[in-house]
């Protein structure tokens, strides 16, 4: 009797270790993951984006929003994005000597127009709430030779309006500063292009004089879209 107990017990036994091993194998072919999102790639569906980084869907731009600070933009694929640096600085506003937050940098590469000297294109878009800052926001920019200035009201916002240019060691500036203040913060949106001395290249370069409308279109396309909530 004993006999027969034991050899019920290990053939439960061996049954239920193969049972185990059927089940691992089969899982192995067949594995449940988590659920794959629609466009069938197989990944888990993301359920949140980084800040400020959504297709938009117009013309070929994609949007950008802030939440924190009430920005939104659009802006071409061709962009390359530096978010918000967290730590004040004084790269938040163009030629500033007070510090501020940069909430974000839009750069338009060198490739946009190979072979000229066009150096980039960017618009930075920063704020402050320093007395400063805000004593500053309606002036024009120091730093811009041959200033002009005037106002101009993009999406319900009125801005101070700086427009000139900047050179140094064969480089040259042309300067567009856009200046609010809302909410007792300064808001500062600059936008620039860069360029080099065509005359400092040798002929057998190939290198040719850059398109600066063309520039100049692609970032007031940008700007015409810029939104900040008051």
């Amino acid at each position: 009797m004993k006999t027969e107990n034991i050899v019920c017990i290990v053939v439960a036994a061996a049954l239920l270790v193969g049972a185990v091993i059927f089940l691992r194998a089969g899982f192995a072919r067949n594995p449940q993951a988590l659920p794959a999102d629609s466009s069938g790639s197989g990944n888990p569906q993301a359920t949140s984006t980084a800040e400020g980084q959504v297709p938009a869907g117009q013309n070929g731009f994609r949007a950008y929003a802030n939440a924190g600070y009430g920005i939104s933009m659009e802006y071409p694929d061709i962009a390359v994005i530096d978010d918000i640096l967290a730590a004040p600085s004084y790269d938040w506003q163009y030629g500033s000597n007070v510090e501020g937050v940069r909430i974000a940098q839009f750069t338009i590469p060198k490739s946009f127009q190979p072979q000229t000297n066009f150096g980039e294109a960017r618009i930075t878009i920063g704020a402050s709430t320093s007395s400063e800052a805000l004593g500053n926001c309606s002036k024009p920019v120091s730093s811009a030779a041959d200033a002009s200035t005037t106002h101009k009201t993009i999406n319900g916002v009125d801005y101070f309006v700086t427009t000139g240019g900047d050179a140094g060691a064969g480089n040259f500036y042309d300067i567009t500063s856009y200046r609010a203040v809302i909410n007792k913060t300064c808001y500062s949106i600059d936008q620039i292009i860069h360029s080099t001395n065509i005359q400092n290249y040798s002929p057998d370069a190939g290198i040719k004089e850059f398109d600066r409308q063309k520039a100049a279109d692609i970032l007031n396309q940008m700007i015409a879209t810029l939104k900040i909530a008051n």
